[in-house]
């Protein structure tokens, strides 16, 4: 699958380290977006720099056909900033995964059907 994506960047330019890092985390969430059909599927990663201080900002928004998801974070370096938002976003679709699979998430107690009376 090829997922389709685009970046949007506000008061910076992402240099090289950055590119290199948004391409191998999207390849990341390419895999684990395998079984939703590739056309239907779009990231838009949003980068942005606070234009008076060294505060960065990292949003993704994730459009799959069962819903949106979206994550954001905050930090003093763009690229720990990045990662932190697409582990978010990756815990989201785990979620997401699940919730269709009609299966607990990782790390909760199921949940124990109503008793019949």
């Amino acid at each position: 699958m090829t997922l389709k994506w685009n970046l949007v960047t506000k008061h910076m330019r992402p240099h090289q380290q950055l590119e290199a890092k948004i391409g191998e985390k999207v390849g990341k969430l390419e895999a684990h977006l395998s079984h939703f059909p590739p056309d239907a599927t779009h990231l838009q990663v949003s980068l942005t720099k606070h234009p008076s201080r060294d505060w960065f900002s990292a949003a993704l928004t994730l459009q799959t056909p069962p819903a949106t998801l979206h994550a954001e974070k905050e930090g003093i370096d763009p690229v720990p900033v990045f990662d932190q938002a697409v582990k978010a976003l990756l815990r989201e679709v785990d979620e997401l995964k699940a919730i269709l699979r009609r299966k607990p998430a990782a790390g909760r107690a199921p949940v124990a059907p109503p008793s019949a009376t």
